[in-house]
């Protein structure tokens, strides 16, 4: 049975690939801006290999432990990757989806409207 690889570690490499970028979910909680979440992308050397993300999120008011990284991917051309990337991933309690997700989940943009966050681009 294959071992389920180590969040931690694909974290690790996310961070330290030679193209990545950094975002940041925001929002305004008693007054502050506060970090919901933050995202870090691993991007593809010719736009067809595989987008990864990993994600810390802190809950919808910005507190708490992240519990420690998220890790999404997603591969091949022609579609929104990063949405189909965070597709199952929680960020401020709330499980993300893809545009056509059969489960009612909603999209990050989606999530961000409703809540009045922000997401920062750190490209």
């Amino acid at each position: 049975m294959p071992r389920k690889p180590d969040p931690r570690a694909a974290a690790a490499k996310i961070l330290n690939a030679p193209r990545r970028h950094t975002d940041h979910v925001v929002g305004v909680v008693d007054g502050k801006i506060a970090v919901i979440a933050r995202l870090t992308w691993s991007l593809p050397k010719d736009g067809m290999g595989p987008l990864r993300v990993a994600v810390w999120s802190w809950g919808p008011d910005g507190q708490g432990d992240s519990g420690g990284p998220q890790i999404g991917s997603a591969s091949g051309c022609g579609y929104d990757k990063e949405t189909a990337a965070l597709t199952g991933l929680t960020i401020g309690g709330v499980e993300l989806g893809d545009h056509c997700d059969h489960r009612g989940r909603p999209r990050l943009e989606t999530v961000c409207n409703e809540r009045g966050w922000t997401v920062i681009h750190g490209r």
